[in-house]
């Protein structure tokens, strides 16, 4: 069958694997997403008796599979976003295959060097209570790491819609009951450059949205070229209701912000506290 190297059980790239059913307990190796070398190399075992969803990444069903059967991906640590088909070459809408990642609850994303150019937001958003039954803080954050700040840029694509390039909302279903605060704990953004189209672009373009972030870290950061803000934090915005969503205990380190149309870290609407530059 094309693509696939019956000696060394290797396969080009994704699209053949979804060509062929495996025998039970196969591993094979993927040599890249879209082609061989493209930075998506990969290990899968056949697993007979699954029927989880195909997430285009870990999870992948063959064309012919109707029922039970999934090629699974042998890995551990970070998920590389080229693993889910992330071309990082400064042409290509890497914004599906990303937010696909996030969207299958993969809470650690690794950047390898490249551009990686989108067409709308980066979104991690929950409405999960704030503490759990015994009232510690939920552990619910989210990690995008990224090579370095120097190898590796998400660039906002021409047309842009989604005003943010990476939002962070741990308040999506708009709670206003102060008693039963919702938020996001522990996220963890570090290693990346974000870039939007200009001061002057017709697009509304933001770096970072914050809302309801508790004990986070942002680290070795640079957001330029943006018509607005480089940092907004946002919350509820009605009276007296600004401890549903409160952003608290968020610490910077090495944060750049350059050539913004507004101010390059606004917080607006909400309670925050303890914020620490460095």
């Amino acid at each position: 069958m094309n693509g696939f190297n019956s000696a060394a059980q290797a396969f080009d790239k994704i699209a053949d694997l979804r060509l062929r059913r495996g025998a039970p307990n196969a591993i094979v190796h993927v040599l890249g997403y879209h082609e061989p070398g493209d930075g998506g190399e990969s290990t899968m075992f056949w697993d007979d008796d699954s029927t989880e969803a195909d997430n285009g990444g870990t999870i992948i069903q063959p064309n012919s599979v109707s029922g039970a059967g999934r090629w699974k991906m042998l890995f551990s640590g970070p998920i590389n976003v080229k693993w889910f088909g992330a071309k990082g070459d400064g042409i290509t809408d890497d914004w599906q295959n990303i937010q696909n990642i996030i969207d299958a609850n993969y809470r650690y994303l690794y950047f390898p060097a490249g551009t990686y150019m989108i067409s709308q937001s980066i979104t991690y958003a929950k409405s999960d209570p704030l503490y759990d039954a015994s009232g510690n803080f939920n552990q619910n954050g989210i990690r995008l790491e990224g090579e370095s700040e120097n190898t590796v840029s998400i660039v906002a694509l021409s047309g842009f819609t989604g005003v943010y390039i990476i939002k962070l909302d741990g308040n999506a279903s708009g709670n206003t009951d102060n008693h039963s605060p919702v938020g996001i704990v522990g996220v963890q953004v570090s290693n990346l450059t974000l870039r939007g189209l200009g001061r002057t672009s017709t697009e509304l373009i933001r770096g970072i949205n914050i809302r309801a972030l508790w004990y986070s870290v942002f680290s070795n950061l640079v957001i330029r070229d943006v018509k607005s803000n480089g940092v907004l934090v946002t919350g509820v915005t009605l009276p007296g209701k600004d401890d549903a969503d409160t952003s608290a205990h968020c610490t910077f380190n090495n944060f750049h912000i350059n050539n913004c149309g507004e101010a390059g870290f606004l917080a607006v609407y909400n309670r925050t506290g303890n914020f620490v530059f460095n």
